[in-house]
């Protein structure tokens, strides 16, 4: 049996975001680092990156198509990184749906929609089975379904 993940030391979460912490440090614990707004991360943009696999959408204060828009402007995220490593799935399936409406959409969120066209075309096509599949998925009745699913691994069916 795994043993849950535990900090090293307690209050490990402020530790690793505490300004000076060397930045290898904050890439292996970018879980405890906090959502980016839409203008990233202090420090590089591999870090925004890295967090974006945590999950994005959750600010209280900023507004996923806020969030969404700066980071991909900024280039701290590509078009490619909201369909492959960012999550959760849901979420950045609903901004990017969005965007779609929008004529002030970064340009990056229409190569995302392309490669989101593709992967439907190659990966569900006309399978009734696999879009029930991610029906389920996105409306929470697969009960292994990760919560922090990336769209290319909902749509691939990992």
């Amino acid at each position: 049996m795994r043993r849950p993940w535990r900090p090293p030391i307690p209050y490990w979460q402020d530790v690793v975001r505490t300004d000076g912490v060397p930045e290898d440090v904050r890439l292996r614990h970018a879980a405890l680092l906090p959502e980016p707004g839409p203008d990233g991360l202090p420090g590089s943009a591999r870090l925004t990156r890295e967090r974006a696999r945590y999950g994005l959408g959750g600010l209280f204060h900023c507004a996923p198509t806020t969030q969404g828009d700066g980071l991909l402007a900024a280039g701290l995220l590509t078009g490619a990184d909201l369909v492959r490593l960012a999550a959760p799935a849901g979420p950045l399936l609903a901004y990017l749906g969005a965007a779609a409406r929008r004529t002030d959409a970064p340009p990056e969120a229409a190569e995302a929609r392309l490669l989101l066209a593709d992967l439907v075309r190659s990966r569900l096509g006309t399978d009734a089975a696999a879009w029930r599949r991610v029906a389920e998925r996105l409306t929470g009745l697969d009960e292994e379904e990760d919560p922090l699913s990336t769209v290319e691994a909902l749509l691939l069916g990992r």
